[in-house]
């Protein structure tokens, strides 16, 4: 049986990892080759629009999942090798990455087809942001395909850039969707501050733990 970190590493490492919520609705959708028109509020998951936001600029382009330099984070934050193993056996078995190849435009970050190993595209839809220290602070929806409205999850997330590379950490909820929720009706792309950001006291129990990886821009562009 696989341990709780074990688990967690594939939900927001590999399989968890490609995400939301733009679900084929008429929108202005971003594509591997361009981006949608901008919009600074999104009324609702499946029907937001691409917002190009300055907290975010340094962060656009095609990421693609470091391996070894994530593995040598995991083990520096005190993973085991034998978890950091298993979890590598698993998704080469699913002929699949770490972690899936990240295209940012604007506030949403593309999970490119074939990225996982399958043809679907998935999507990480970035709001709440704000500066938190080094690091852009904020929430995401995100969805395994973003041409399936259902399935929906939300994420704790923070970027920074170090060296040269994007680190994305993610807390993905353990409970299921709450369509009271009012990030699900009301999504402004920046907001909150680093003194009112709750993302590091969220409780353990309705939230997963972090979970970084540490990605390159492809090509070194």
């Amino acid at each position: 049986m696989l341990t709780r970190s074990v688990t967690m590493s594939l939900a927001a490492i590999g399989l968890g990892l490609a995400l939301v919520a733009l679900s084929g609705c008429d929108r202005a959708a971003p594509s591997a080759s361009g981006a949608g028109s901008s919009s600074q509020v999104a009324s609702s998951p499946t029907e937001a629009g691409v917002a190009n936001v300055p907290i975010l600029d340094p962060f656009q382009g095609h990421w693609v999942v470091d391996e070894e330099k994530t593995i040598a984070l995991w083990l520096s934050e005190g993973r085991k090798q034998a978890e950091i193993d298993k979890t590598r056996e698993i998704m080469k078995k699913m002929q699949s990455p770490l972690f899936p190849d990240l295209v940012l435009q604007g506030n949403v970050g593309l999970v490119p087809m074939n990225a996982m190993g399958h043809t679907i595209e998935g999507e990480l839809l970035f709001f709440a942001l704000h500066q938190h220290g080094d690091w852009v602070c904020g929430k995401a929806w995100r969805h395994e395909d973003r041409h399936d409205p259902g399935d929906m999850s939300k994420c704790l997330a923070r970027l920074k850039l170090k060296d040269g590379n994007l680190l994305l950490a993610l807390r993905e909820s353990e409970g299921s969707v709450n369509l009271s929720d009012p990030d699900v009706m009301k999504m402004p792309v920046t907001d909150g501050s680093a003194e009112t950001c709750k993302a590091e006291k969220a409780s353990e129990k309705e939230w997963s733990p972090w979970s970084t990886v540490v990605m390159a821009k492809k090509d070194g562009k």
